[in-house]
């Protein structure tokens, strides 16, 4: 985050202002830290990047189970022909 809030050159920031894949993913449940999300969202916005940020429910904790279902569901809408 630190780095990101920094970033102002002319090599970096325009290669990630091309992004069309950056995804920012968490639940609002136990262990997680939704805030932590919102906050990189916030800078990557501010620098002009794009990218999606997605916060899965308040039953949605930071464990495998979670992590099983959100993998194929992001690989699925990423990575069709």
């Amino acid at each position: 985050m630190m780095y990101l809030k920094n970033l102002n050159d002319d090599y970096h920031l325009p290669r990630l202002r091309q992004a069309d894949s950056i995804v920012i993913v968490s639940g609002q449940g136990s262990y997680e830290a939704p805030d932590r999300s919102r906050d990189l969202s916030d800078v990557l916005h501010s620098k002009g990047i794009p990218h999606l940020l997605e916060l899965w429910g308040h039953d949605v904790n930071h464990d495998w189970p979670w992590w099983r279902k959100m993998l194929p569901h992001y690989l699925g809408r990423f990575c069709q022909d």
